[in-house]
């Protein structure tokens, strides 16, 4: 998107590498993650609400003990790249991630006939429809997706706690 139309500043991005091991201490994997910087967010223009619920730990051991006085199974799961689920509600743009390659931008934009120069170069921006890890609001966001999908399941939320589900 040509930063000549932005009201907003574009949001700066970088890459996080992490090299993942096995038990043994041998690579397992090369990890890279593209991160908004969240710090540069501004309240009100960027983000509005950013609370996402978290158990507490009270209620997390009633539920066990019920289930264990019960007999009853309990299983945990963790969400690979869980908070990348989440769509944005309000416009962010970023900046470009280092080490991407203009040229490669510039052959997938359609440039509606118009052939970009130098000048047009400089004023590329992103426009994010999903949350990026580093966004203040990706955890709220996740939120929101993941008690759509469960409440489609047949659950409700309970009283008690907001990311507590029953049926």
């Amino acid at each position: 998107m040509p930063r000549t139309s932005l009201v907003r500043k574009p949001l700066k991005t970088t890459w996080v590498f992490r090299v993942k091991e096995n038990s043994d201490g041998t690579i397992e994997r090369f990890k890279a993650r593209l991160v908004v910087k969240g710090c540069l967010q501004v309240n009100g223009l960027d983000y509005d609400e950013v609370f996402a619920p978290v158990m507490r730990l009270e209620s997390l051991r009633t539920l066990l003990a019920i289930a264990n006085a019960r007999d009853l199974p309990v299983d945990q799961m963790d969400i690979d790249t869980a908070f990348l689920n989440g769509t944005l509600g309000e416009i962010i743009y970023t900046k470009l991630p280092e080490g991407i390659s203009m040229e490669d931008v510039l052959a997938e934009i359609d440039w509606l006939g118009h052939n970009p120069t130098a000048a047009d170069t400089c004023r590329i921006a992103c426009l994010l429809v999903k949350a990026l890890y580093g966004l203040k609001q990706a955890p709220r966001e996740w939120h929101k997706v993941l008690t759509q999908f469960v409440c489609e399941m047949g659950f409700e939320k309970t009283n008690v706690e907001s990311c507590m589900y029953i049926r």
